[in-house]
Parts: structure tokens; sequence; C-alpha cells
């Protein structure tokens, strides 16, 4: 039985920004992630001030730098992942500090420094009066003093430690797609719009449309685009109890509800083609959240503040954010 001081299971952000801020202040800990170390994410994401400035004065890192390692053009001279206010849609506030970054090149950076067991597959947490057991896949055991679980909405950590603490599902119905588009494509479709932008946005009654760059080079462009709305009284679209393996299952109503979409601006007319979309990779998102958190003693959840993307939806009468 190896042990360890400190123990965090999950190596996403929320894991990795720990280790490096406990690893600053002269704390090791061990990470333990069920996945492989082969890159997993690569999706943009939106990093505000607020957020990395602390960061990078903890960790007395240069913001330039910084930027110019993980954003989402970074792949091309003097690319910043710059965002601009006039093409997102009105009632969301993004300052000009704010920026896209690529989640994939984030967490790599984030990985430096670290001990990061990878495969490491936690099965069930056991309590006792002196430490804490982490049992592992292939029958291993580890004993910790301290366990930090980060490991996301289908924690593990959380289903050993409070089995009834039950995940909710919020009222919002959200698509997101991926095309992959060679760059003279991506130059006759999005380059004039998307010149100097990472993001643009598109709002229709209640209805958000996103489209965004995960990834650039000379040759082609990753992007991901977004529908997501509100749900409505009784929608064949919001599916709250469907399985996790239910993500790829695309109602039909959902290409129904595109080409009912009407007067789209360009480029959304083009990118959100009914036709054009069921060729692509289009996952059913559920935005969920958790009712509590198990308090024990030497026990701590954190949890990411998104996965991908904080989405708005603004309404005549009101106005919600959610995190998916």
């Amino acid at each position: 039985m190896s042990a360890h001081s400190i123990t965090i299971v999950g190596a996403g952000l929320a894991g990795l920004t720990l280790g490096r801020c406990l690893r600053r202040h002269g704390i090791n800990a061990v990470i333990l992630e069920k996945a492989s170390s082969s890159p997993r994410y690569n999706y943009g994401i939106t990093l505000h001030p607020w957020a990395y400035r602390p960061l990078l004065k903890l960790l007395q890192k240069d913001e330039f730098a910084f930027r110019e390692k993980v954003a989402i053009d970074a792949t091309l001279l003097d690319g910043t992942g710059r965002l601009s206010d006039d093409a997102l849609a009105q009632g969301i506030d993004v300052g000009p500090e704010s920026f896209r970054c690529h989640r994939g090149r984030l967490e790599k950076w984030l990985q430096e420094e670290l001990d990061i067991q990878w495969e490491a597959t936690l099965e069930d947490v056991e309590a006792t009066p002196q430490n804490i057991l982490l049992h592992l896949k292939g029958n291993e055991t580890r004993e910790t003093a301290i366990l930090i679980g980060t490991d996301g909405v289908h924690s593990q950590v959380r289903k050993s430690l409070a089995p009834n603490i039950k995940l909710q599902v919020l009222p919002f119905v959200v698509f997101k797609v991926k095309r992959r588009m060679t760059m003279p494509e991506y130059e006759d479709v999005l380059g004039s719009v998307m010149k100097n932008r990472t993001v643009i946005q598109s709002l229709h009654q209640d209805i958000l449309l996103e489209i965004s760059i995960n990834d650039i080079s000379l040759k082609h462009v990753d992007i991901s685009y977004t529908y997501s709305r509100p749900v409505r009284p009784e929608d064949p679209l919001h599916r709250p109890d469907r399985p996790n393996s239910g993500a790829t299952e695309i109602p039909e109503e959902f290409y129904t509800e595109l080409d009912q979409l009407e007067a789209l601006p360009k480029p959304f007319e083009i990118i959100f083609d009914a036709s054009k979309v069921r060729r692509d990779r289009v996952l059913h998102w559920l935005m969920r959240t958790t009712s509590g958190t198990p308090h024990r003693s030497k026990i701590w959840l954190i949890e990411e503040s998104y996965s991908s993307e904080t989405l708005y939806m603004r309404c005549p009468s009101w106005e919600v954010k959610g995190r998916i």
C-alpha cells in the first residue's frame, strides 16, 4: 500500500490548477487521472482576467507569454485569442482582457512540474479513523491523509462518499457541433467575418447561435458551433433523463428547428444549414449541477466552473447564465 499526504483525483483544469498552486507554496501532491497522457481536448474556452491573472501572479508567469502559448490562434503569428464585443450577442459582458484559449494547450501548460499518475482509475473511497483509503482498478490500494476530488460532474469521489447526491439537469437545450474546414473553405465561408475574432454570436428570439474557433493552422481550421435556448413547454429536445451514451442520439426535431430558422445572417445560414449539420459531429449536452456536497474531514470536492464554455441566454423578461 502506497501513501501520500495529499491526493488529487482528476487531472482536469481544476486539479491541475490546484496542483500548481500547492506546489508554488511548497506543498507536493500526487494527481490520479484515469485517462492516458495523450492530449484529450481540442476545443476553445474563454478565460477571463479575474480567473487567470491571480494564477499568473502566484506562479510568477508573464501574461503575454502565457497567452502566446495557450491562445486558440497561438500557432499563428501574433495570435492572442482576441475576443470582440461587437461579435457577441447583446447582454454578454466580455472585457478586453478576456480571450479564447485552447483547452488542450492550457492543460499541457498546467501539467508542468506536477506528479501526475495516468491511467489510475479510482473505484472506491474508504474513510478510516486514521487515513483515507483509495481503491484503484487492478486491486491496488493507496493511502492518503487528504483527498481532493476534482474529477468532474460524474465524480467517483462523490459517488463513493455521498451516493445519494444526485445531479440536477438545468432547463436548457444545448447542441454542440464540431467541423473541420480546409483553409480555403474557411476563408470563403468565415474568413471575412472572423477576421481578428475567435467567436461570433447571433441571437434569434430565445435561441443563441455561436460559432467559435477551436484550433487553426495553415492548412485547416477546427470550429465548434452551438445551438442553445431555454426549455419550452413539452419540449421534445429536453431529455434530462437520457443516459450518458445518448449524447450522440440526436432527435429529428433538432434538425426541424434548424430548418425553421429564418433570415439568418451570413455565415450563420451556411454553418447552421440542417443538411450540413447532419454530416458533422453533433452532441446533445446536458447542463448539470449538484444539490450538495459531502462534508467529511480531510476530504474536499472542487468542481470546474465550466466544461467547454459559458452559455448565455437572454430573453425579454429574464436572463440566465449557465454552465455546462
